[in-house]
């Protein structure tokens, strides 16, 4: 979380169609440990904005909402980076919620392209 923002989510997606409420964080730090600590920070704090309900001061409208967390990267997670994510997953899953994580936009910047045959 930046200094500039005021909620812990960097977007905040109601589908009331399908009941849900997507708490969306963008992620743009390579990964290494101090990235897990900031990430698990912030979604300990979406959690907390989440059970304390402070959420609905700022979005009523989703009181009627099943959570999701939605986690976007620009790299893709490492091994260690994937067990925290996973482990993330079952508690908050525990919990009642559901957790999600992928690249932002159709692919992580450090993959590789394959080549193409001219």
């Amino acid at each position: 979380m930046t200094t500039e923002q005021i909620y812990p989510a960097d977007m905040v997606s109601l589908d009331r169609e399908f009941g849900l409420c997507n708490l969306i964080i963008v992620d743009h730090a390579p990964w290494d440990e101090v990235h897990l600590l900031s990430l698990e920070a912030r979604l300990n704090a979406c959690l907390q904005w989440v059970e304390s309900g402070e959420i609905y001061l700022v979005h009523p409208a989703a009181q009627a909402c099943e959570f999701v967390f939605n986690l976007q990267f620009i790299y893709a997670p490492d091994a260690q980076a994937c067990a925290f994510l996973n482990s993330a997953r079952d508690i908050l899953d525990e919990a009642g919620y559901s957790l999600y994580f992928g690249p932002l936009g159709s692919s992580y910047a450090d993959e590789v392209e394959p080549k193409q045959d001219s």
